[in-house]
């Protein structure tokens, strides 16, 4: 199993929380031994597994089950809030999941970051960790969007990752078919096999996921954002977002810069 990026050898508490505050980060693939609540308080998140990627701005977290392989990206400030499970925990989820974390869920995870790594749990810590286990339970079984799966096949996995590796690229489908090996006619069939959307679908979902989290960050302007993302025109990347997005540019980006209600100043560890 890759090597997490939490010695959880050295953790005494079954299950605990930690708090962290990154001006950017990109993890390489790891897993834990543990269950894994991943959430962002402030910033947004791109996760990575296997099976896709999946955009975390702050309404959004994330369940993993123990052995997930993942990695995790930050392009900006990002201060997470990161709960390990024990797999022992009742009511956890089976299988991985994003869902919309409501406000209760915000606020016991800020309960949650009383209890350490270093220090085994009291009555109140497992109680905590044994509500928080069910109600993500309850919460995951509701998945929300915006993930881009990665397919099945070797071919159509090195197909996406092309897609995905420089949206601003000017891709022809003869391209990603060469790189993925590929006839034209067999990528266009698999890729919808497999992922369910078409080359097109694919790529400006792609485009709006990479403008989701560029116009999360405090000075990102819209403007700038369309062209980084390969859209020529305005009026092309306000269409394919709301489209994909289900509202406009400007709407996204306002929601997605509102402060928390109480943004505490965490040491980073």
């Amino acid at each position: 199993m890759p090597k997490a990026h939490v010695d959880e050898a050295r953790a005494v508490a079954e299950s605990f929380a930690i708090a962290e505050d990154h001006p950017s980060m990109r993890t390489r693939p790891h897993a834990h031994v543990r269950h894994q609540l991943l959430y962002a308080s402030d910033g947004v998140l791109t996760l990575l597994t296997d099976e896709g990627s999946w955009l975390l701005p702050r309404e959004r977290a994330a369940f993993l089950p123990a052995g997930t392989v993942h990695r995790v990206r930050a392009d900006g400030p990002v201060s997470l809030r990161t709960l390990y499970l024990s797999p022992h925990l009742e009511g956890a989820p089976r299988v991985f999941s994003v869902f919309v974390l409501p406000t209760l869920g915000k606020e016991l995870l800020e309960l949650a970051m009383r209890y350490e790594a270093s220090a085994p749990l009291d009555g109140c810590g497992r109680d905590t960790f044994s509500l928080l286990a069910r109600l993500v339970g309850t919460w995951a079984s509701s998945p929300c969007p915006f993930e881009l799966p990665s397919g099945d096949s070797p071919e159509v996995r090195k197909a996406t990752q092309v897609l995905r590796a420089d949206v601003s690229a000017e891709l022809s489908v003869d391209d990603v078919a060469r790189a993925s090996g590929l006839s034209v006619r067999s990528l266009h069939r698999r890729l919808v096999g497999e992922t369910g959307l078409s080359f097109r679908d694919y790529l400006l979902r792609s485009r709006v996921l990479a403008a989701m989290a560029a116009l999360a960050e405090p000075r990102a302007r819209i403007t700038d954002v369309a062209p980084k993302v390969g859209f020529e025109s305005l009026g092309a990347f306000a269409r394919a977002f709301r489209k994909i997005a289900g509202e406009s540019p400007s709407a996204y980006r306002a929601r997605a810069r509102l402060a928390p209600p109480e943004r505490r100043q965490v040491r980073a560890r």
